[in-house]
């Protein structure tokens, strides 16, 4: 139980960190801009992607602990296992919105569907290190 609680903050922390420094600093003219274009398009209720972020990697941890030596154990499983929860969850997400949404430019897109399988593939590698240490 402490491995999978260390696994989850680690994982919740690194998450946070990320998506902050992706969407909250080298994206931010992106949006910027959009929200100058389409005054009230978002909400930036930061708390809020706070909680998801720490319901995310309590879920995505647990899911870990169940299937991480079906995919090799350890970081290298984690990756993989990273990666397919994001062509699950952002890269077909992006895709709905790209074919939904006008806002949403190939080159965006394109960011981020990478950004999402980078981030979910380290957050998979350091949940998957973690939850596998004796």
């Amino acid at each position: 139980m402490g491995k999978t609680i260390l696994a989850i903050v680690c994982v919740f922390v690194a998450r946070t960190v990320m998506n902050m420094l992706f969407y909250g600093m080298l994206a931010a003219d992106h949006f910027k801009a959009l929200q100058a274009a389409h005054p009230g398009i978002f909400r930036e209720v930061i708390p809020a992607y706070v909680i998801t972020d720490l319901i995310f990697a309590a879920i995505f941890v647990t899911f870990l602990g169940k299937v991480l030596t079906t995919f090799g154990g350890g970081a290298g499983g984690g990756v993989k296992i990273g990666i397919y929860v994001a062509l699950l969850g952002v890269v077909l997400g992006d895709v709905y919105m790209y074919y939904g949404v006008t806002y949403m430019t190939p080159g965006m897109t394109a960011t981020d569907m990478a950004y999402g399988l980078i981030a979910h593939a380290i957050q998979g590698a350091l949940g998957g290190l973690i939850l596998s240490r004796r």
